[in-house]
């Protein structure tokens, strides 16, 4: 008996060797999957230290761990990991007003107000430094303007351009043209205008109200004008534009809803030339912080002044869809357009209108790179196709139009790149260059230009 008493004794002894030896193991390998994190972290390898991080149970009380937890988990882009990580870090140390900071930084930029406002009071009652309760206060007055914002953008642009009446966003080209009853061979002419420089000024005003609920509506009102002058060529050409439009949206989490209305008006060819009018609702969606999605459908009344261009009234209708990719301060942009156009047919007019009913497809790629010392790289490219319901025509010997078995089609390409800086706080000098190429079989159409221009942009 005695003897099996020190055989037992004997294996308790060695159970608890045995328990004793798989506890140190376990530490061991929790010690070092925790050095293991913090060696990527100083890599700057975040995906691997975030595991190890996940890995390292027996570290979860060390605040210094949790903080590095959560800063892999922002460096990767993943804002609410990042939040859950500092919130960790408070249920620890509760007074950590480093942390808390940060925090409410974390819930202003994801739209959690009410997070930030409550977290805000909560440290104001703690006994904090003077420049504890000054950073405080500088979150308090962010938030309120974020929900109460006015800013003003002043931009002046000097330029080359080689074909000054040819302007890609307007067909006011071929309506000048027939307007005057030109024929084709003498329209032609107008594809080649004479190159000019130019001088262009533009203002902007902007106003954004927003609700102090967490999901609210909003209201924003902008205006833009411009004015184009050319110093080589025919004061006709200078071209003078505003913009007004108000917008009324609701924002739920990552979600806005938009209801845009806009006018705009343009004085050109020494007449205040057309006006319009739009209604654009859009769904727009921000998804893992980096991409931002947007639909939009837009209605657009085109109303020309002059009597002999009325008959070139229409009506747009739009569908586009769009996406941004954001990495860093960088992005990438892509958008696809379908435009349906409409001549208004109850217009009063002597002759009915050429070149109006269309369909066109647009492409619009572009993206913005930062490269080195503050140098900011912009590059765009626009193609568009557009199909018009009409036929060709042209005019005989005797004067008279007839119409080509052909269908007009208009191929429209714009490629773009500039190079900007910040040279003071709010001022922004910038060098761009963009051609455009419209290739088609209406030879009053096919044209093309370059476009080179300084700009100097100051906001407030």
């Amino acid at each position: 008996m005695k003897i099996k008493i020190d055989i037992l004794k004997g294996d308790k002894k060695m159970i608890l060797k045995f328990l004793l030896f798989i506890l140190l193991t376990i530490n061991l390998i929790a010690q070092s999957s925790y050095e293991k994190a913090i060696t990527a972290y100083n890599n700057g390898e975040y995906a691997k230290a975030t595991i190890l991080f996940k890995q390292s149970k027996e570290e979860y009380p060390n605040i210094d761990m949790q903080i590095l937890w959560a800063k892999s988990e922002l460096a990767l882009g993943r804002v609410q990991y990042a939040i859950a990580g500092y919130e960790r870090v408070l249920m620890l140390e509760p007074t950590n007003i480093t942390i808390g900071i940060e925090l409410v930084k974390l819930y202003l930029s994801s739209k959690q107000e009410e997070d930030a406002k409550y977290l805000i009071k909560e440290f104001q009652k703690q006994d904090i430094t003077q420049k504890q309760y000054e950073l405080l206060e500088a979150l308090i007055v962010t938030q309120k303007q974020k929900l109460d914002k006015f800013s003003t953008l002043l931009s002046i642009k000097m330029g080359y351009d080689t074909n000054v009446a040819s302007t890609p966003q307007r067909s006011d080209l071929n309506m000048f043209a027939q307007s005057i009853n030109l024929d084709e061979n003498q329209s032609k002419m107008l594809a080649t205008i004479d190159d000019s420089f130019y001088s262009q000024a533009l203002v902007s005003f902007n106003y954004f109200h927003d609700l102090q609920e967490k999901d609210s509506w909003f209201f924003e009102t902008n205006f833009l004008g411009t004015i184009k002058l050319n110093h080589n060529i025919s004061a006709k050409y200078d071209t003078k534009y505003f913009k007004i439009s108000s917008i009324l949206g609701y924002k739920i989490s990552d979600i806005t809803l938009s209801l845009p209305i806009s006018y705009d008006s343009t004085h050109y060819l020494n007449k205040n030339l057309l006006y319009s009018y739009a209604l654009s609702p859009s769904l727009s969606t921000v998804f893992q912080s980096k991409y931002i999605l947007n639909t939009t459908l837009k209605v657009q009344k085109k109303n020309y002044i002059p009597e002999s261009m009325r008959s070139y009234d229409s009506t747009n209708y739009t569908t586009e869809i769009s996406l941004y990719y954001l990495f860093g301060e960088n992005y990438l942009f892509g958008k696809l357009s379908y435009e349906k156009t409409e001549a208004n047919k109850n217009t009063a007019q002597i002759f009915p209108p050429k070149y109006i009913d269309s369909n066109t497809i647009i492409l619009s790629l572009a993206n913005k790179y930062n490269l080195y010392a503050g140098y900011i790289l912009n590059t765009t490219l626009l193609l568009s196709f557009k199909n018009y319901d009409e036929k060709l025509y042209a005019k005989d010997s005797l004067n008279h139009y007839f119409f080509k078995t052909d269908k007009r089609k208009d191929i429209f390409q714009n490629i773009g790149f500039g190079v900007s800086k910040k040279i003071f706080k709010d001022t922004i000098v910038a060098i761009n260059y963009k051609f455009s190429r419209n290739i088609t079989d209406y030879k009053m159409a096919d044209y093309q230009k370059n476009d080179i221009s300084i700009r100097l942009d100051y906001s407030f």
